[in-house]
This record gives C-alpha cells, sequence and structure tokens, in this order.
C-alpha cells in the first residue's frame, strides 16, 4: 500500500493555500494590503493592546500562516471573529483559523497514534463544518480536496493503529480495527486497498 509521510502529507494539505507562494496568496486577496502589516507577530501584539480594522487582522493572519506562525493565525482569526461577526470576509477569517488548525496539526508527527486520530478528527470535523457554513464560499474549493486528503490520512493512521495492534499479538482486536477502516472509510484508496489485500 502507497504510503505518504507526516510532511509529505503536510506539503499537500497546506498547498496553494495562503502559506504559499505558488498562487494561493493571489486567490485571497489579502496580500496586498496595508503596508504597515510587515509581519505576523507585530500585528499578534498589536492586537492583544487593541482592536484593529479588520483588514489588519486578515492580512495578519495571512502573513502568520506564510511565515507558519499557525498559534498567531488563530488567535488573529478568531479576534476577527469576536470583533466583526457580520463582516463580508467572515469567511476568509473562518478558513483561516482552519487552516492554522490543519497547520498545527501537520506539525504534530510525534504525537501518539491515537492522539493524532483524536485531534485530527477535530480538524476534520472543523473543515467540513466551514464546507457546510459558508458553501459559497470561494475557499471552499480550497478546501474541498484537503477534506478528501485528510479522511485517506485519518483511515492510513486507523490502519497503522490495526497494525501495531497485530504486532502486538492480539489478531482478533487488530481484525475488528482494519474492519472498521473498511466500513467506515469505504470511499478512501486506503480501505480499497486493504479490501484488495483479503486481510
Amino acid at each position: 500500500m502507497a504510503r505518504m509521510t507526516a510532511a509529505g502529507l503536510g506539503v499537500m494539505l497546506l498547498a496553494g493555500c495562503a502559506t504559499t507562494g505558488n498562487g494561493g496568496d493571489r486567490a485571497s486577496g489579502f496580500e496586498d494590503g496595508d503596508p504597515a502589516v510587515t509581519d505576523c507577530r507585530s500585528v499578534a501584539q498589536d492586537s492583544e493592546a487593541e482592536t484593529l480594522d479588520p483588514g489588519i487582522y486578515l492580512q495578519g493572519a495571512h502573513r502568520c500562516l506564510d511565515e507558519g506562525e499557525f498559534r498567531r493565525a488563530q488567535d488573529l482569526s478568531r479576534a476577527f471573529q469576536s470583533h466583526y461577526a457580520d463582516h463580508a470576509d467572515a469567511d476568509y477569517a473562518s478558513y483561516t483559523e482552519v487552516m492554522a488548525d490543519l497547520g498545527q496539526w501537520t506539525r504534530g508527527r510525534h504525537v501518539e497514534t491515537t492522539q493524532r486520530i483524536e485531534s485530527g478528527r477535530d480538524v476534520f470535523r472543523a473543515m467540513a463544518d466551514f464546507m457546510e457554513t459558508y458553501p459559497g464560499s470561494r475557499y471552499t474549493e480550497s478546501m474541498a480536496p484537503r477534506l478528501v486528503e485528510m479522511r485517506e490520512e485519518l483511515a492510513r493512521l486507523e490502519l497503522r493503529k490495526a497494525e501495531a495492534v497485530s504486532e502486538a499479538g492480539d489478531e482478533s482486536e487488530a481484525r475488528e480495527r482494519r474492519e472498521y477502516v473498511k466500513e467506515y472509510y469505504a470511499n478512501t484508496d486506503v480501505a480499497r486497498n486493504l479490501k484488495e489485500s483479503h486481510r
């Protein structure tokens, strides 16, 4: 079965969003804003002391994603939503928050598999919630393939958990876990490959 490393997954899931320079920046519209927004940290610090203009929050969150400062991107996105919940760009604030969640998760390669699955499910739900809350947003086009790949990665993690149980000598539980992957993740390549292997 083809497997993707966590690092490779991170590149794929984040590619094309505001964190990359491959054209995703142009899709956001927040890369060419206030010239005062020069770095993530300064905007994050300013936001703690005062309420900023909505565009500054969004440009700052964009900059934080670009710099890999995911926690600060989350904070700025949430601050925007707190102050400007009905703003026309609320979808972008939500999008940057979810992308920051995803960025944080892809960094957790050292985390134990069960915990990584649980936190991954939270990220997956946040991505799905975005799609449901903002079906007409232009950012749904960017989110949709990431949602599919995130499901694939969760299936890979579940299978890894099953294999660990098998290696520990509990083949009965391992078989149940494989059946769970085949049933719950039936539309993934992981499940299809598992079925073809007759395991």
